[in-house]
């Protein structure tokens, strides 16, 4: 990333990308030197996820820091010898190296790191630091206890990932030029990820229940369980980990022989076996068995697996995709977004595994029709009546699809008040629009009665347009639906206020345009 020069960059695109991209960027100015690299990062990384006085370090801050760690060598790394297996020495570079980097962004913006830390108590029955280890066995069932520490009354959800032992992984050694490698790089890493799953924290204590899959990899060494708590008024974030705990062997087997019951379906689950679907459909599918799911992906052959028509390049593994329902290991469900399929019938095929690697098939039929209609189920509003922002909350069947959708605001006498359309993937976006011109002085008051829904098919792409009618002002106390006797398919649907997870900052000025959400 040169700061002079004039080729774009991945740095700048980022940073600078109007629909999203990174908060700031840390990278090069000119050319630097593998070698000498690692010390302002490993310097860099530790001061930024750092805390100082309670709170994160600024990343200005971090890079000031960093900076002054490297010329000082205050940071040490391992590098042991037959004659001092503990020794280390000081990670310092005094060359012009590390000078090169700079930061692309805010430097009073911090990272929104936890503050608090979550430890494990008990594993399997037996007290974390107690100078036994547990054992978790494949085909097991784990209760893990623990508590958020320094936080009183701490109510929440904690999240644990619980991964099997480290393996050696070999890079191929893709490049052997010059300017390549001689040897295969190697590295220790954790691939196996046995648990991922959410429950409950009360009072700051929390328990854990998991089953262990067959696939693990039999090395009796240590695992790690990672944790993420978050406090019910997401003002509280904390973290921790644990390893102390061996992966290996296998509990008593089972007599079971039954895999998992499976219930999938199509963009939502009112479709029926032989069903309508639009080209880009969203498959659905929820699982529960009363003696674990295995989502770990482990084992040869045992994954999620969703084939399509019995094509080997429509085959898509889901186990990146699976979520535990919440609190429990008995059922979960997992998800993918189909690409483009053709017209015309088609046949599904996704098999799932329990813990004892006991299997289950489920078939979908369907066919794929252009243009089909999206259905809309309701339409919610957090403020109504509006005196400075509301959002607007549309839930709809092409969840993950490529959808077109057109936004217009009307009065009551049916006059066009503002338009919006929104082309291409859409899953959620946040439209603006700016009321004030067209009211004649500043937004008073916005009540919202019904919307009246046009379903249209454009371009090769499912598409919806919304109309909302607006009660504004002074203008009149009833609804009058102002539509064009020419618009088909017309549905009017009631706006029904929204009490929940959903949150509007309040603006600061009352004339500040209204803010629309279709999610």
């Amino acid at each position: 990333m040169p700061f002079d020069g004039v080729t774009a960059t991945i740095g700048e695109a980022a940073v600078l990308n109007e629909k999203g991209g990174a908060v700031a960027f840390y990278g090069t100015a000119r050319t630097v030197f593998t070698s000498a690299n690692k010390y302002i990062n490993h310097a860099f990384m530790k001061r930024v996820l750092s805390l100082q006085d309670g709170k994160p370090i600024a990343l200005g801050e971090a890079h000031r820091l960093a900076q002054n760690d490297v010329m000082l060598g205050t940071n040490r790394y391992p590098t042991p010898t037959r004659e001092d297996p503990n020794k280390t020495s000081p990670e310092q570079d005094n060359t012009e190296n590390h000078l090169q980097y700079s930061l692309l962004g805010d430097p009073a913006l911090s990272l929104n790191l936890p503050t608090a830390q979550v430890v494990v108590d008990e594993i399997d029955g037996v007290a974390v630091g107690s100078g036994t280890m547990p054992t978790v066995k494949a085909g097991s069932v784990i209760k893990m206890k623990g508590h958020v520490a320094g936080v009183e009354g701490f109510n929440g959800v904690v999240t644990a990932t619980v991964r099997d032992t480290q393996e050696e992984i070999t890079c191929k050694l893709n490049n052997t030029s010059g300017d390549g490698a001689e040897v295969a790089f190697k590295y220790l890493d954790r691939t196996k990820t046995l648990y991922h799953g959410s429950d409950s924290i009360r009072n700051s204590s929390f328990e854990l229940t998991f089953a262990v899959p067959k696939d693990i990899n039999y090395a009796d060494g240590q695992g790690m369980i990672n944790l993420y708590a978050l406090n019910t008024d997401k003002t509280i974030r904390a973290n921790g980990s644990c390893d102390q705990f061996i992966v290996g062997g296998s509990a008593e087997a089972k007599n079971d022989s039954v895999g998992p019951s499976i219930y999938c379906y199509l963009n939502s689950p009112s479709f029926v076996d032989g069903g309508n679907v639009n080209s880009t459909p969203y498959f659905v599918a929820e699982i529960k068995d009363k003696d674990g799911i295995n989502a770990a992906g482990s084992g040869i052959g045992h994954d999620l697996q969703l084939v399509i028509d019995g094509d080997m390049a429509k085959t898509y593994t889901l186990n990146n995709n699976f979520s535990y329902d919440f609190g429990t290991y008995t059922s979960g469900s997992t998800f993918y977004s189909i690409p483009e399929l053709e017209e015309g019938p088609h046949r599904l095929q996704f098999r799932a595994w329990d813990i004892q690697n006991n299997s289950s098939t489920a078939v979908l039929h369907f066919n794929v029709v252009k243009g089909l209609r999206p259905q809309l189920f309701n339409i919610g509003v957090t403020n109504n009546p509006a005196r400075t922002s509301t959002t607007f909350i549309i839930s709809h069947d092409r969840m993950e699809s490529n959808m077109d959708v057109v936004i217009e605001l009307f009065d009551a006498a049916g006059r066009q008040m503002w338009r919006h359309a929104v082309p291409g993937e859409l899953v959620g976006v946040m439209v603006h629009p700016d009321l004030r011109d067209r009211l004649g002085g500043g937004l008073v008051e916005l009540e919202l009665d019904h919307v009246a829904v046009l379903r249209r098919f454009e371009r090769h792409v499912d598409a919806a347009l919304v109309r909302l009618h607006l009660r504004l002002g002074s203008y009149a106390d009833h609804l009058q639906d102002h539509v064009d006797d020419c618009l088909p398919h017309l549905l009017v649907l009631p706006v029904r206020e929204v009490i929940g997870d959903v949150r509007e900052e309040p603006l600061q000025r009352h004339d500040e345009p209204l803010r629309l959400m279709v999610v």
